[in-house]
């Protein structure tokens, strides 16, 4: 907004939601490829952390995901709860 500092920003903001809205029908939303529409597929692919609900494109990733403070603080708690 640097470019255009007295711009109405709901002007913006209202082009910037109907053009999401208009991708998001036509499925070309960047980043949107309905890899979440199998739920199933999802929860049981081998990178997938069911402790934070994430899930990791490469082995590499979700190792090192596994050795970090927020997984380790959270599946204690998960321990603790149970």
């Amino acid at each position: 907004m640097k470019s255009q500092p007295l711009t109405d920003f709901s002007h913006v903001e209202k082009q910037i939601n109907i053009d999401f809205e208009r991708r998001w029908e036509d499925k070309t939303l960047k980043g949107w490829d309905g890899r979440l529409d199998n739920i199933e597929e999802v929860l049981n692919n081998p990178l997938y952390c069911k402790t934070c609900r994430k899930l990791f494109s490469n082995d590499h990733t979700f190792v090192h995901h596994l050795s970090g403070k927020k997984h380790k603080n959270l599946e204690k708690n998960k321990l603790k709860s149970e």
